[in-house]
């Protein structure tokens, strides 16, 4: 618990020397200006050193982050700090400790406990000596004289001062003539008035939290100083021009020669009597521009810096559109490939890496942990996300999650001897963590992604590849659905203008994270058969989507294998794609010759791209048919005529005229708005109903569907 609060000390710390610096320049150029200013800008010094948090904005002038060391530092292999500064943070982190895997404690976990125990004993003693000096100053005033109201006398004093908090008191020397003592209460007065021996101990109590930063002591001595100068001016606004002789003689008269470390007394003479007197002596009403001047300045300091920087919808300066991942055009490749490293353990080289990619939506990047002792060799990324958005993140969904796998793909590419990449979201008491290993990268693109590595030209097809939603380069795959019933029986089979469905919930389950244990495929009443053929080597993978009881979308690998979470878009758009499958039914005359049937399927499945409600992306103005050839299928063997997937395949070629620009046929390798010739299909015909009449479309596709039959 000392352990944070040290950390959240040093971060304010950090931030307030940041202002302490902004202050000690601005106060500079107004060095001409009424003292009141200078008091006012120390208000936004104090304001950083008390308050552990600030409100973000866009006006923020804070060059660097508002908390640099990250609660977990201790904690990581590789501890580091994060300033927003480049520069800085190299400085600092190459000093920094590393974790001893060995060891029970990392180093900087003990270095952390011993400065939290000095900390600790600075404030104590600071507390103590104010404490004792307070005692026998309240000692040597026991036989201190009521003059009137709060106003004391004493002859065991050289200096006036204010003490107390809620009800001050003021104790004059007994020396003092009736001028001097007209103008010292006159002064410590205004001190009451202005609460100034309230901020004299607020000031103390936030310099003993902050002793061991120079800068502080700085401020507290300094603050100090506007504090009295600024009393003085209104004194002499207050007396006139006439009184600065005499009131700077009661300054010299009762000056202490040093400077009062504590929260009390408040004292007339304290430290820089030279100053004062000069400040005195020059007073005069101020110009109306030098106040105009003035008042912007602390305007532009409070304004600037109590607030944080702003997060933009970037992140780390740059988000993730929904559209594609966030992956093209916001990958610096170049840059990316130049910071390629062999070596997980290059901290550099890794973090130069991790900032070049894009943050998502919603998160801010806080640090990276490198393993780098054994294997598996490992990073993690460290997001801070607000506790409303990490409830969405769950290793369940995908779509949230798209953007950290893409960073992990690419990650793995060039590291290349990195094992395990891991995104951890926290929102400081909660953590959700997404880890990717090097087989999982390896599958997703069906090869070694270290190869895409190898050049600028080659990253930056991984990177389209990604973008594209397709990241398999040398083995193009061919898909086909089907509907399934209980005992696998094949319901109905929809290929082509799916290949880009299909591949994309595959690739949506080997970007998974998490696996469950997975059904019998055979019990289940309703299921969709991803089939996938992998032509250069005759691979064929089953994958099965379907529902879980709580409604829940899955995608299973084989028919007993395991499960993963599955993107409900995707499983909305496969259901989608067969009810518009299931809609294409037609009727012909019994006993017409399966030309007729053919050619009445042909129409059918162009005319439904023709309706009022297809999207612009689908749908066609006009289209003409200029050949079509029927293949009637006889059953394999052990395979009834009426259980076949369908008993006519028809083969057309075709013209068409699309709609609009928006217009995608990737099988076709066409799109936009125009005219498009010579195009091929291949429907799968089922019939439906021997006697009526009835046939199905229930398959379309662009090749290979006579294979069905024997």
């Amino acid at each position: 618990m000392v352990d944070k609060i040290f950390l959240q000390v040093l971060n304010m710390s950090f931030t307030a020397s940041i202002v302490i610096s902004i202050v000690l320049i601005v106060r500079l150029l107004l060095r001409k200006a009424p003292k009141g200013f200078s008091y006012a800008l120390w208000s936004v010094v104090l304001f950083r050193l008390i308050c552990p948090f600030s409100f973000e904005s866009i006006f923020s002038l804070l060059p660097t982050k508002a908390n640099p060391i990250s609660q977990d530092i201790v904690y990581m292999p590789i501890p580091e700090i994060d300033t927003g500064i480049m520069a800085m943070n190299h400085s600092i982190n190459v000093i920094l400790p590393a974790a001893t895997p060995q060891a029970s404690a990392n180093p900087l976990q003990i270095w952390m406990f011993i400065g939290s125990q000095l900390w600790l004993l600075g404030i104590a003693a600071l507390l103590g000596y104010s404490l004792v000096t307070l005692l026998r100053l309240k000692k040597r005033l026991q036989d201190a004289t009521p003059y009137q109201d709060n106003i004391f006398t004493s002859s065991k004093i050289d200096t006036a001062f204010v003490m107390g908090i809620f009800h001050p008191k003021i104790y004059l020397p007994s020396h003092l003539s009736d001028t001097e003592q007209t103008y010292i209460l006159l002064h410590e007065q205004t001190h009451i008035r202005r609460l100034d021996h309230i901020v004299k101990l607020i000031s103390f109590l936030v310099l003993s939290i902050h002793w061991f930063n120079p800068l502080a002591w700085i401020a507290f001595f300094l603050s100090g100083k506007d504090i009295e100068m600024s009393c003085d001016e209104a004194v002499i606004k207050q007396l006139g021009n006439d009184v600065k002789k005499d009131y700077s003689t009661s300054l010299l008269t009762l000056a202490t020669g040093r400077r009062i470390v504590g929260g009390t007394p408040l004292a007339f003479g304290e430290g820089d009597t030279k100053g004062r007197i000069k400040n005195v002596l020059d007073y005069k009403k101020p110009a109306f521009w030098l106040v105009v001047v003035g008042i912007i300045a602390v305007a532009f300091v409070l304004i600037g810096f109590t607030t944080n920087p702003k997060e933009g919808p970037d992140g780390l300066k740059g988000t993730i559109p929904s559209e594609q991942n966030g992956v093209q055009g916001m990958y610096p490749t170049e840059d990316l490939w130049d910071a390629r490293t062999k070596y997980v353990g290059d901290n550099s080289a890794v973090g130069t890496l991790i900032g070049l990619l894009p943050v998502p939506i919603d998160l801010n990047y806080d640090h990276f942990a490198l393993q780098t002792r054994a294997q598996p060799y490992h990073v993690e990324i460290v997001y801070s996300v607000s506790t409303q958005k990490l409830a969405a993140y769950d290793k369940e969904n995908a779509s949230l999650a798209d953007s950290l796998k893409t960073n992990a793909l690419l990650l793995m590419a060039l590291i290349e001897n990195v094992d395990e990449i891991q995104a951890t979201l926290t929102d400081g008491s909660r953590k959700v963590s997404f880890t990717y290993d090097r087989e999982w990268a390896n599958q997703t693109i069906n090869g070694d992604v270290r190869d895409y590595a190898k050049s600028p030209e080659k990253l930056q097809k991984l990177i389209d590849s990604i973008g594209s939603g397709t990241t398999n380069e040398t083995v193009a795959a061919v898909y086909s659905i089907a509907k399934l019933g209980k005992n696998n029986e094949v319901l109905s089979e929809f290929s082509s203008d799916t290949q880009k469905l299909a591949d994309a919930m595959i690739m949506d389950a080997f970007m998974k994270s998490a696996a469950w244990e997975g059904v019998d495929i055979t019990t289940l009443e309703e299921c969709y058969r991803i089939r996938q053929i992998l032509p250069e080597t005759n691979e064929i993978h089953d994958y099965y989507a379907y529902l879980l009881e709580d409604g829940k979308a899955v995608l299973q690998m084989n028919r007993n294998g395991m499960y993963t979470s599955l993107s409900k878009e995707l499983y909305a758009q496969l259901v989608s794609s067969f009810e518009s499958a299931e809609g294409m039914f037609f009727w012909v005359k019994p006993d017409e010759p399966p030309q007729v049937i053919g050619d009445t399927a042909a129409v059918v499945w162009l005319k439904s791209f023709m309706e009022a409600d297809t999207p612009d992306d689908s749908r066609i103005t006009d289209y003409k048919i200029t050949n079509v050839t029927v293949i009637a299928g006889n059953p394999k063997q052990g395979v009834k005529w009426e259980d076949m997937a369908y008993q006519y395949v028809v083969r057309l070629t075709y013209n068409i005229t699309t709609a609009a620009e928006q217009y995608s046929a990737p099988s076709d390798g066409i799109s936009g708005k125009g005219t498009f010739q010579n195009l091929f299909r291949e429907l799968g015909v089922k019939v439906k109903s021997v006697d009526g009449g009835g046939y199905q479309i229930v398959s379309v596709g662009t090749g290979g569907a006579e294979q069905e039959f024997d």
